[in-house]
């Protein structure tokens, strides 16, 4: 085997090991950022979405109960006592699972003529002063008798439980997706392996090729000279390049007319 030819094979194999690294290196950036794209197109809004649904859903089920007391016959100041104690009672309700309540501020802004109350009597804020990251819900309030629009109530859902969930599944997609970037990894360090040992046998082989105490040649079909030969058969036939990357000489060209066998199993003699 000449060496332009081992040479040759060399770089071919270490093109395709940097070739394999690359698309391995390729498809762990393409699932990372399928994984990403996922979560901030689809994953994360649809529960934000959902958190928004639950958190109108509640605030929609206590105003039933304002309805009630907005229309109760009840003086001003006794009203406004009782609607803060129904505000504080809905402010109380916890999350079992986070331990944090529900709805965090409620306000209360109610049309003070239909009512016949003082002004702004009762308009009404309970909970914590400011609340940044919470669901902000409204819900219009009606006269349960001449469905007249007489205020607004304005809820402020905790994020506790949305935050909570966000980043579970997050992280439960940080490991899916850790998982399969570790399985690529084994994948090319696979395949990065068989690869070298590949390399080595063809360093072997052809070691074993140039030693053998005989002599060897490879030839193509349909091609004068000799494609490879090892020192034993440049000695013997007195092969020397012909400046095409093949080996011929006179032995060589007479030998070659001779015939050559070229099926599996084919035997054929001749004089040297």
């Amino acid at each position: 085997m000449n060496n332009r030819a081992f040479v040759a094979r060399r770089r071919f194999s270490l093109t395709l090991e940097r070739n394999l690294a690359v698309i391995f290196a390729l498809l762990g950036i393409l699932l990372t950022t399928l994984i990403a794209l996922h979560w901030v197109l689809v994953i994360e809004p649809t529960l934000r979405a959902d958190a928004e649904s639950r958190s109108r859903a509640f605030a929609q089920a206590q105003t039933s109960g304002l309805e009630t007391l907005l229309y109760n016959g009840r003086p001003p100041d006794q009203l406004a006592d009782e609607i803060r104690t129904a505000l504080d009672a809905v402010l109380l309700l916890k999350d079992q699972s986070t331990d944090t309540p529900f709805v965090r501020r409620i306000t209360l802004v109610v049309d003070d003529e239909l009512l016949d109350a003082p002004h702004d009597s009762l308009d009404l804020a309970q909970g914590v002063e400011q609340c940044p990251d919470c669901f902000v819900t409204e819900i219009l309030l009606y006269d349960p008798h001449q469905h007249l629009l007489v205020g607004i109530a304005t809820f402020y859902s905790s994020p506790q439980f949305l935050n909570n969930l966000i980043r579970d599944v997050r992280g439960k997609l940080l490991w899916v997706g850790g998982a399969m970037l570790l399985v690529i990894g084994f994948a090319w360090f696979g395949a990065s392996r068989v690869l070298g040992r590949l390399g080595e046998s063809e360093t072997n082989l052809r070691t074993l090729f140039e030693v053998a105490p005989f002599p060897m040649i490879l030839v193509e079909r349909g091609r004068p000279g000799v494609t490879q030969a090892n020192q034993a058969a440049k000695g013997y036939l007195a092969l020397e390049s012909d400046g095409t990357g093949q080996l011929t000489s006179a032995a060589w060209e007479a030998l070659a007319a001779d015939g050559l066998p070229f099926g599996i199993g084919e035997q054929r003699e001749t004089r040297s």
